[in-house]
């Protein structure tokens, strides 16, 4: 039986989860990268060169759990949609029997199940806009706190990396970054960069 959705529908709603799932894959990477290697280099580097512990700190002090619940529910809502647009059909009728009265009650039985009723459009469409409604909502807090974290490490991490490290130590730690992601990632990375340059970038 059709469902509610379109094609075009379900296929923006697929294109857009594919989206989410690569965006959150490279927030996840940038993370990580933060974790594992820049702040402990940092770290490391600043207070051995007598850079002031408490400014540092301030400048370190970040905490990935906001953004990684955003996208956790991001998720949720996206596969409730998902699921939305792609009902799952009622399992066919079986039967063990042969005789004839089974036969019949099989007949009947599969034909109660093909007469099943399509999901109520109304409700549906109801249950749809309240999902893109809670979406739009979380992608625009996700869009917020995305910019305010890079925002931060342009204006306080970025000036003591630039303190502490020389070019060619930097150098080597956005080698070390860039050699433990895997090709496929630099790939969706690499796309979502050009594919947001600015005209006088290009």
């Amino acid at each position: 039986s059709r469902g509610v959705f379109s094609k075009e529908a379900i296929d923006l709603e697929a294109h857009l989860h594919a989206q989410f799932l690569s965006l959150r894959r490279v927030f996840q990477a940038h993370s990580k990268a933060e974790d594992d290697l820049i702040w402990p280099a940092l770290r490391e580097k600043a207070w051995r060169d007598g850079v002031a512990r408490e400014s540092l700190e301030c400048a370190l002090e970040e905490d990935h759990s906001d953004e990684e619940y955003i996208f956790a529910e991001i998720e949720g809502l996206l596969s409730l949609l998902e699921k939305g647009c792609n009902p799952t059909p009622p399992p066919p009728s079986s039967s063990s029997s042969s005789s004839p009265a089974a036969t019949g009650a099989a007949s009947t039985a599969a034909t109660a199940a093909t007469a099943t009723p399509l999901p109520n459009v109304a409700e549906t469409t109801r249950e749809a806009l309240r999902l893109l409604s809670e979406l739009e909502g979380l992608a625009i807090c996700a869009a917020e706190n995305m910019i305010r974290h890079l925002q931060r490490e342009e204006t306080e991490v970025l000036p003591l990396i630039q303190r502490c490290f020389s070019r060619e130590e930097m150098a080597r730690l956005v080698g070390t970054i860039l050699g433990e992601r895997p090709g496929d990632l630099m790939d969706t990375i690499l796309a979502m960069m050009f594919r947001n340059l600015t005209p006088e970038c290009t």
